[in-house]
């Protein structure tokens, strides 16, 4: 995380965060194992889809990269 907040490789490491998020997701917020009725659904749904659109904001930033203000686009400039 340390990573993708200052832009050091930033591309390389929003996609490692992103894949790693994904394993963890499915394993530990599956909602559909669950048997109907269960009180325990709806949080773990919550934390299902919330972590899915950080998984999508990681993605966005692999994508379009860090931006500007980047160690990456610092370094990009001065070497």
């Amino acid at each position: 995380m340390l990573l993708v907040m200052i832009g050091f490789h930033a591309r390389l490491a929003a996609t490692a965060l992103a894949l790693w998020l994904c394993v963890l997701n499915v394993t530990l917020n599956a909602w559909w194992r669950f048997p109907a009725g269960h009180p325990y659904i709806e949080f773990s749904k919550f934390d299902f889809f919330q972590t899915l659109s950080v998984i999508g904001g990681l993605l966005l930033l692999l994508v379009q990269g860090p931006g500007q203000i980047s160690v990456d686009a610092y370094n990009k400039k001065h070497w």
